[in-house]
């Protein structure tokens, strides 16, 4: 299986430890990581993991809660992201997205969704509070995209399923306060069907509140298996399907 949105880059991971919870995960089934940025320097070093470790890949990307501090246009950081996103082991943009209809965060997703355009990558999109928005944007201009972590509601889910998007779905599947998203699951076509621990964070049950890893994916993918009616297995060999599919890129470098 495969973790389709985690951040080995975020300093809740010392770089000494990044080997040994890539290790601890492949023990536990996980065979790839695509690791997820939120500014310049996590793409760089999102990248220089990718290069280092097999069966990781990178995404390059500007999460939307640094968007007051971005100045855009700026046609130097979109050359510096295409120039990183270039890369064999770059396989999308992202993440971006919006947590609100802030005018900051809309300029700054609208810059992504031409970067992804402008570098034929997919779009790892974050969204929180501002479904409307982000369907309109993606919307009005299609392009592939992740849903990463997917919160909404079967009606919002149907609306971004005919869009083309893929949903994927972290730790707070197994959460007692998740019965809107278990929902959801069972109703995504079987080849649009993504899983991640997006970790450190959200650290499903039942390990929540820890520090998550990419070792924990093995318990999201029991508990959509399980909502799903079919064995854990066949989610992970589907899922696993799913994500080359969406990120074409991988195929290209396994390393």
């Amino acid at each position: 299986m495969i973790d389709a949105h985690c951040h080995l880059n975020d300093p809740k991971f010392a770089d000494v430890e990044i080997e040994f919870e890539i290790n601890k995960a492949k023990q536990q089934g996980v065979t790839g990581f695509i690791c997820n940025s939120y500014n310049l320097p996590s793409s760089q070093k999102a990248l220089n993991i990718a290069e280092k470790y097999n069966g990781v890949w990178a995404t390059v990307g500007i999460h939307p809660e640094h968007a007051a501090a971005t100045q855009l246009p700026d046609s130097d950081l979109a050359e510096k992201l295409i120039e990183i996103a270039n890369h064999s082991k770059v396989v999308a943009i992202g993440e971006s997205g919006l947590d609100s209809p802030d005018p900051a965060q809309i300029e700054l997703f609208d810059f992504h969704i031409q970067l992804a355009k402008k570098t034929n990558l997919p779009l790892v999109v974050h969204c929180r509070n501002a479904f409307a928005e982000v369907y309109q944007r993606i919307g009005s201009d299609p392009i592939r995209v992740q849903m990463h972590c997917f919160t909404g509601n079967w009606e919002w889910a149907k609306k971004f399923l005919d869009l083309g998007c893929y949903l994927s779905f972290g730790g707070i599947v197994t959460y007692k306060n998740g019965d809107s998203i278990r929902e959801v699951v069972p109703q995504v076509p079987a080849d649009r069907l993504l899983i991640e621990t997006d970790s450190p964070y959200l650290a499903p049950e039942p390990l929540r509140g820890q520090r998550n890893s990419p070792a924990n994916l093995k318990y999201v993918a029991q508990r959509i298996a399980e909502i799903r009616h079919i064995t854990t297995p066949e989610l992970d060999q589907l899922t696993t399907r799913n994500t080359y599919s969406l990120f074409p890129k991988m195929n290209l470098s396994t390393r």
